[in-house]
């Protein structure tokens, strides 16, 4: 009876390391999304903001090419 009782001890605190590494595993690829979510956050709002100068960028070069095209033209 002690020889099956230790047995069960064994299996238990085997199964109960292995259900701590899962936890343990888990919680690192958690803490790593949550990193790459702040990253995906940081170059959307870059990429936010790169659009707007393009457009401004881009608006500033029409304006200056309409302008070369009407000096041209006289």
């Amino acid at each position: 009876m002690f020889i099956k009782m230790n047995s069960r001890l064994d299996n238990v605190q085997e199964r109960l390391e292995a259900a701590l590494a899962r936890i343990d595993n888990a919680l690192k690829r958690r803490k790593s999304d949550d990193g790459l979510a702040d990253r995906l956050k940081i170059l959307t709002d870059e990429h936010l903001a790169l659009r707007g100068q393009h457009r401004d960028i881009s608006s500033r070069l029409d304006t200056a090419i309409n302008r070369l095209q009407r000096v041209l033209k006289d």
